[in-house]
């Protein structure tokens, strides 16, 4: 009885069990409530947990933390109202403080103090809003800290300042907006600014005497002043940053071996300018619809190298108390405005710049005289291996009247030129062994051997700059200049192809070698090849060969070969004649069987003509049967007429008996 009245209640007892163990966090744990709205993550999975500590303010969680402890905020807990107000001071190494559940907005007490400020190593600060202090995050003195996905505005002074012998710092996704400085680093090193936003500030990035630091894909817009400043910044790199609507776009102010790398600034005053600085390069980046494109002013040793420069309104280059500056590879187009303001403006105080391997087009206004490049004044600069809109060579009044290209002033040494643009270009200054890398511009290394300093530039057309190969190539034309043959050993050209290229042109790859232009014709080189391991056509040039050292100004080299033989068409089996297939047969079997054959249709022939002269007989005898009267037993015999297969006998029937018919036939005789 027991057994049977347990199983009864078996069910009950098991779903009783269930539902209280449910309602007890044992089978779905339900998330404890959280108090406040601050604690210290211990489990660090940014989930409140019950028993965590929870407090009101972030500082007092950070009061109770321990060194690299989580705090979380709860967004929607911490400042639902907006009226909380708090200034945070960091000042335990490691802590983590991340607001969850969207951002938390934190205001500062007042404007005389930081909203955050961190004064220890290794803090991370993540996704809060920040705002009505003098800085909104102020890290003194601090390495190795992180601020991410934070918003900082309205703040007097910074946004975002990492100042003071701070390094190794990193600033990610963070936005500034409505502050004096959005972003500013002082005096900080091997920090990274990544992604970030600044706007509507007076000025957007600021970096002011920090070193080895980095600027990347940053934008930054409608910016009172300057988008991006650097000032006293040593060996600092910006890459793929935006400014635009702003006063400048991005400035360097006496700054050292800085690089500005695939920028892009529009819709400003003054797109990219170096001031006082030693020794900066501005790479690939596109500085377009600005009144003045990209300038180098009171510097010495810059280079402006493959950038696109179009549509501004006063100059595209413009060099002002500028020394040694080397334009290389640049496509300078349609920057037009009042005379002297054109493609490359150079001032009476810069000297001993060059100007090479550049496509300088469209920036020629005769109406209002502007210029592909003008010079105001003695010495001349020179520009020569520059393509100027048209093979005939840039305008000028005295010495060039019917070029056709932009047009350059008396202070311009402009020949040779090219007849042919180009895509890109690069250039360096060899010494000893060493290699320049022109592989993202052409696919090419020089690698050179020297005793003195010589520049080496090397340029890839766009197309065939001068007369037709007559054989089949890679469609690569590359074009060699050093600037002096003295000291110069031996110079290899290396242009580099891929599997898929030989394929899609049907080239031998083993037959790979170099052409060079000798002036009037395509010629072999006497040392050149294919390294089929490393996928490159080579050729060596010394003081012997053909070409030679004494060759290479401005001397055009193209990679050529032989044609794979297309495969022999497979074979193909004889067309069958209409109705049917050809197929081999045996003559006397043939014969035999057309015989036999018409043996078979002759028999056939003579039983068919034999059965029917039978029944034609039989015919005509029922016809006369048919005629003869019945009822006259003894009646005399009737004499048949004669049909058209009887004519040669004629028969009669006669009745002996009413049971028996008797037919009597004779010969007819001829008449």
């Amino acid at each position: 009885m027991f057994f049977q009245s347990l199983n009864k209640y078996l069910g009950l007892i098991v779903g009783f069990l269930l539902v209280s163990m449910v309602f007890s966090g044992l089978i779905f744990p339900i998330e404890a409530e959280q108090p406040k709205p601050v604690w210290v993550d211990k489990n660090k999975n940014w989930v409140y947990d019950s028993g965590e500590p929870t407090f009101d303010t972030i500082q007092d969680a950070i009061n109770a933390a321990s060194q690299y402890d989580w705090i979380g905020v709860n967004a929607t807990l911490y400042n639902p109202n907006g009226n909380k107000v708090e200034n945070v001071i960091v000042n335990k190494t490691g802590l983590y403080i991340k607001s969850i559940n969207g951002r938390a907005l934190v205001n500062a007490t007042g404007l005389n103090s930081s909203v955050f400020r961190v004064e220890v190593n290794h803090t991370k600060i993540e996704g809060f809003n920040i705002t009505g202090g003098t800085n909104g995050i102020y890290v003194y003195q601090a390495n190795n800290c992180t601020l991410t996905g934070n918003k900082a505005y309205n703040n007097t002074e910074c946004g975002i300042n990492v100042y003071f012998l701070s390094t190794d710092c990193s600033l990610v996704r963070n936005q500034a907006y409505n502050n004096e400085i959005g972003i500013g680093m002082v005096l900080s090193s091997n920090c990274s600014l990544v992604g970030n936003q600044a706007y509507n500030n007076d000025y957007g990035i600021v970096m002011g005497w920090s070193a080895n630091c980095s600027l990347v894909k940053n934008k930054v817009y409608s910016s009172f002043h300057y988008g991006i400043w650097l000032s006293g910044a040593i060996n600092c790199s910006l890459v793929e940053n935006q400014a635009y609507n702003t006063l400048v776009g991005i400035w360097l102010n006496g700054s050292f071996i800085c690089s500005l790398v695939k920028n892009e600034v529009y819709n400003n005053l003054f797109g990219i300018g170096v001031e006082e600085s030693v020794g900066c390069s501005l790479v690939r980046n596109q500085a377009y619809n600005n009144e003045a494109g990209i300038g180098v002013v009171n510097s010495i040793g810059c280079m402006v190298l493959n950038n696109f420069i179009a549509n501004n309104t006063i100059h595209g280059i413009w060099l002002e108390y500028s020394n040694q500056t080397y334009i290389v590879g640049n496509t300078i187009i349609n920057n037009t405005g009042v005379h002297p303001l054109s493609g490359i403006h150079i001032d009476s105080e810069s000297t001993e710049n060059k100007i090479y391997y550049n496509n300088i087009l469209d920036n020629t206004n005769l109406t209002v005289g502007s210029y592909g490049v003008y010079d105001e004044d003695f010495p001349a600069t020179i520009a020569t291996y520059n393509w100027w809109g048209h093979p005939s060579g840039p305008y000028n009044e005295t010495t060039n009247p019917s070029g056709l290209g932009d047009a350059v002033n008396e202070w311009v040494e402009y020949r040779p030129w090219l007849n042919e643009s180009v895509t890109k270009a690069k250039y360096t200054i060899a010494s000893n062994t060493g290699t320049l890398d022109a592989l993202d511009e052409a696919d090419v290394t020089i690698h050179f051997d020297t005793t003195e300093p010589v520049e080496i530039y090397v340029a890839n057309y766009t197309g065939n700059p001068v007369a037709e190969l007559g054989v089949p190539g890679l469609n690569r034309y590359i074009d060699l200049f050093i600037n002096q043959t003295d000291g110069v050993n031996q110079l290899e050209i290396r242009l580099y192809y891929t599997d898929e290229q030989i394929a899609d042109l049907g080239l031998i790859e083993e037959s790979l070698f170099f052409y060079w232009w000798n002036g009037t014709s395509w010629i072999e080189c006497s040392h050149t090849g294919v390294n089929i391991t490393g996928n490159y056509v080579w050729a060596i040039v010394t003081q012997t060969t053909m070409p030679s050292i004494q060759n290479l100004t401005g001397t055009i080299f193209a990679p050529v070969g032989k044609l794979a033989s297309p495969p022999p068409p497979p074979e193909k089996p004889p067309k069958p004649p209409v109705g049917g297939k050809v197929i081999p047969v045996n003559p006397i079997e043939t014969l035999t069987s057309w015989i036999t054959t018409i043996l078979l249709l002759l028999t056939t022939t003579i039983i068919i003509l034999t059965k029917t002269k039978k029944h034609q007989l039989i015919l005509h005898l029922k016809s006369s049967k048919h005629h003869t009267n019945n009822n006259h037993k003894n009646s005399p015999s009737t004499k048949l007429k004669p049909s058209r297969l009887s004519k040669k006998f004629s028969c009669w029937i006669s009745t002996p008996s009413p049971f028996k018919l008797k037919t009597t036939c004779t010969r007819n005789t001829l008449q």
